[in-house]
């Protein structure tokens, strides 16, 4: 027995005798090491992955000497040059926003998109923006705009050069604000319902190089022209509120996010532990890829039921039938 003394404590200290582990391992005769006897194989996917390097690799020098990142950040005007760069027919680098003019999301690159207060009432439905100027209706557009924001009160590039540009003038004031009719313009050629190539000016905010309608601006837009809705057109709702909206979402739904992550978490370390014990590498494995093509062909054949249900039904678009029929053929590949 050894006494020691130790922060004033007694310990006391019981040597441990090795125990008998048997007789030492020897490596075989003529075993040079691990490393000398080393080889490929599976040359075929050695090559297959060494092809795969080397083509990311070309293509990311390519995309360096050719590409250019601002084409995913910035947006495309209707003739197809990208706000914000000097990518297209017109140099826009003085022009990073894009105004958006009808439905299918096609506009005008501007250097700034309009804010306009409710003081000075939200927009102008006597001021149109086109796809190559600035249209106000004389005498009845609304002065105290120009002076807060300028003559014209939006600032767009020079279209003038576009084989595409189309404007307003006086020379085809039936084709844009027949008759100095708000009502009338909506369904005009220039707007065209929202299809055409023309908007009235309102208050917007810039979102992602984007200028959306304000929703102070919307339903501006909705009384003074006469009509029931324009939200076919442009957004009800702004910016701010739909990342307000969203950031609400995340917050209701925390503790769903917070028990799903720790669910996952559980599962997969379940997962792991299943695959330790003997025997079960098998089952586990194959049940798994089993069970991933038992889900993916389940949902094929919901999928071809619905499209044959929509298609049945006759309430349903094309649009629609055709997701899921692609659906279908993606489940089904």
């Amino acid at each position: 027995r050894i006494y020691v003394h130790k922060n004033r404590v007694t310990q006391k200290i019981i040597p441990i005798m090795a125990k008998d582990l048997g007789d030492k391992l020897e490596a075989p005769s003529g075993f040079d090491g691990p490393g000398n006897d080393k080889k490929f194989t599976d040359i075929v996917m050695a090559l297959a992955f060494l092809a795969m390097v080397a083509a990311m690799t070309a293509i990311g020098v390519y995309a360096i000497n050719e590409g250019d990142y601002r084409l995913i950040l910035y947006p495309m005007d209707y003739d197809g040059n990208v706000c914000g760069t000097n990518y297209g027919r017109i140099d826009m680098s003085d022009y990073p926003s894009l105004y958006i003019l009808n439905f299918v999301g096609s506009g005008v690159c501007v250097k700034e998109c309009p804010s306009i207060s409710e003081e000075l009432g939200y927009g102008d439905v006597y001021t149109l923006v086109t796809y190559g100027n600035v249209y106000q209706v004389e005498g009845q557009f609304n002065q105290a705009i120009v002076d807060a924001l300028g003559n014209p009160p939006i600032e767009m590039a020079d279209y003038s050069s576009s084989p595409e540009v189309r404007t307003c003038t006086e020379d085809n004031k039936n084709d844009c604000y027949p008759n100095d009719n708000p009502a009338a313009a909506v369904i005009a050629s220039a707007i065209n319902s929202g299809y055409g190539y023309a908007f009235f000016l309102g208050d917007t905010t810039n979102y992602l190089h984007r200028c959306i309608m304000s929703s102070g601006a919307t339903d501006y837009l909705v009384n003074e022209a006469g009509l029931e809705s324009l939200t076919d057109i442009v957004p009800s709702d702004d910016a701010t509120d739909f990342i307000s909206s969203a950031y609400s979402d995340l917050y209701v739904a925390q503790a769903w996010l917070f028990y799903g992550i720790l669910f996952a978490i559980v599962i997969s370390l379940g997962y792991a532990y299943i695959l330790r014990i003997p025997g079960m590498l098998f089952t586990v494995v194959w049940g798994s890829l089993i069970g991933t093509i038992a889900v993916i062909a389940y949902f094929g054949y919901t999928s071809t039921s619905f499209a044959d249900d929509f298609e049945d039904d006759g309430k349903f678009s094309v649009e629609n039938i055709c997701i899921f029929d692609l659906l279908t053929y993606t489940f089904q590949m």
